[in-house]
């Protein structure tokens, strides 16, 4: 394989814990020196525009409904697609994550997509691809309800399936830490120092598809710190896109784990970097299949 050159992603990735052999492909490295570019274009372009060239450069017009419980809906009043709430809220490369993700998504496609919070992505594939088939796991209760709602109201139940269940390393039971009021960033570790606790079941990936389910050619991991578990679950599983957002030391360090490891875990599995975009202290990252 021809070796490209290498770009710093970061102080988070301490190049002399890596072996030389990681160093390699991270062709198409993106990072947040665009954002004045981006202030502008969203300053002086009318929304309907904007939105408009969205959808003819990725050829996708999801229509993204409220929730029939009216909170913590995949959108707001004003802006009627994800792509274009991700863009005003200024999410640092995610709606370009999720382009990215978008195009990997073809017909038959199988997504898991772990972590799915109140299922942005995976209803954006399902509208973006009909014939895809997804399964979004969210172990939150409160947020899982949310989801379910979400996808009931976007009418793509029949292409999803919504599991309350958390991916990891492991088929047993865990204690996850939540915050009562958001819902936001649950974590197996004690994180942020959430008040609220549930204990949830945790799968392997391996074994759910021993189970049955359709072994995912595309799985999407944000856990809040457990990527690693969630990557030593695939087993002999191999999808041939992980989209992996890996967090800051201050959550991996509370699974005794770090950027290098997740990377060189990757690595041993036979994963390239395709592209890895820069977010603050985390790295929005896609591997690939050589």
């Amino acid at each position: 394989m021809e070796r490209s050159k290498f770009i710093s992603i970061g102080p988070i990735l301490d190049l002399e814990t890596v072996p030389q052999i990681l160093v390699l492909d991270i062709p198409d490295q993106e990072i947040q020196s665009d954002q004045l570019l981006r202030r502008v274009y969203r300053q002086f372009l009318p929304f309907t525009l904007r939105k408009r060239l969205f959808q003819l450069r990725y050829g996708i017009f999801p229509l993204v409904y409220l929730g029939r419980n009216g909170e913590k809906s995949l959108v707001n009043s004003v802006a009627s697609s994800i792509q274009e709430f991700l863009i005003r809220k200024g999410s640092g490369h995610e709606e370009k994550y999720m382009a990215r993700l978008l195009e990997a998504v073809q017909p038959g496609s199988a997504l898991w997509d772990i972590g799915a919070y109140i299922g942005s992505y995976s209803i954006v594939s399902a509208k973006k691809e009909p014939t895809s088939k997804i399964v979004a796991f969210e172990p939150n209760l409160p947020t899982f309800q949310k989801l379910t709602d979400n996808v009931i109201s976007n009418k793509v139940s029949s292409q999803i399936d919504c599991l309350q269940i958390a991916i990891s390393d492991h088929d047993g039971e865990e204690i996850l830490h939540v915050d009562n009021s958001s819902g936001q960033c649950p974590s197996l570790e004690d994180v942020h120092r959430f008040k609220g606790t549930q204990k949830v079941t945790t799968r392997r990936i391996d074994s759910l598809v021993a189970d049955g389910w359709p072994a995912p050619n595309i799985i999407k991991i944000d856990v809040e710190g457990a990527e690693e578990k969630v990557i030593d679950g695939l087993g002999s599983i191999r999808p041939d896109h992980i989209f992996v957002e890996i967090h800051s030391p201050d959550y991996l360090n509370h699974f005794n784990t770090n950027t290098a490891s997740i990377v060189k875990n990757l690595h041993l599995k036979g994963y390239q970097p395709k592209t890895v975009w820069v977010r603050k202290e985390d790295l929005l990252c896609h591997f690939v299949l050589p």
